[in-house]
């Protein structure tokens, strides 16, 4: 019988963890009491802002401009011509419905900032953005068509880049798909609590 040393190594991490977790308990008896949630609308003006600028500078704009987002992170040395789109990609319906979502992701975010809370309604939508974003990232992963052509063309002009690519579309649409189904049961299965009824008047 002969154990690997990746899962020794794991399991030391383990033993680790919940001696720290203990440790921590110890110190603290409350620390990882339950305690109430903030409701599903709890949505910090300052974690929107974040996550609107977090999604404009990675997705929106990483994927409107690969080239330019890639030669502001890449030193000059590192080529990055690769990441270059097709004329056929750059000019189909693909790419701007694609974009659309994400601006509208931002756009959902921006409105949360507005408000200082996430309503049932942006909740929703963000589930119906997810699925539909899933969707279009595993159409990225392989070679698409336009409408009324049979031709199949891909998303960059290198052959290397599109190979490397492949698999992290289809990882970022499960991701997505994963996130539309995790929020569509929070939002479908929550349970929101009755307003309570008028005291009565002692007679």
């Amino acid at each position: 019988f002969r154990l690997d040393a990746a899962l020794l190594q794991w399991l030391g991490a383990l033993l680790l963890f919940f001696a720290l977790a203990g440790w921590l308990r110890r110190r603290n008896p409350g620390r990882f009491a339950w305690k109430p949630g903030h409701g599903p609308d709890w949505m910090p003006r300052a974690l929107s802002a974040f996550s609107l600028a977090a999604l404009l500078a990675f997705p929106v704009f990483m994927y409107a401009a690969p080239v330019t987002f890639a030669r502001l992170l890449m030193p000059s040395a590192v080529p990055v011509d690769g990441l270059a789109l097709t004329d056929a990609f750059a000019g189909s319906w693909q790419r701007g419905l694609t974009m659309a979502l994400l601006l509208v992701l931002a756009l959902q975010e921006a409105i949360a900032l507005v408000l200082g809370a996430r309503r049932w309604w942006l909740r929703r939508a963000g589930v119906a953005l997810s699925l539909a974003l899933a969707t279009m990232f595993f159409a990225h992963a392989s070679p698409m068509q336009a409408f009324g052509s049979g031709a199949p063309f891909a998303v960059f002009r290198s052959a290397h880049a599109n190979t490397v690519a492949a698999p992290l579309f289809m990882a970022v649409g499960g991701m997505m798909l994963l996130f539309g189904l995790y929020y569509a049961w929070r939002t479908w299965g929550e349970i929101r609590p009755e307003p309570a009824p008028p005291a009565r008047a002692s007679a």
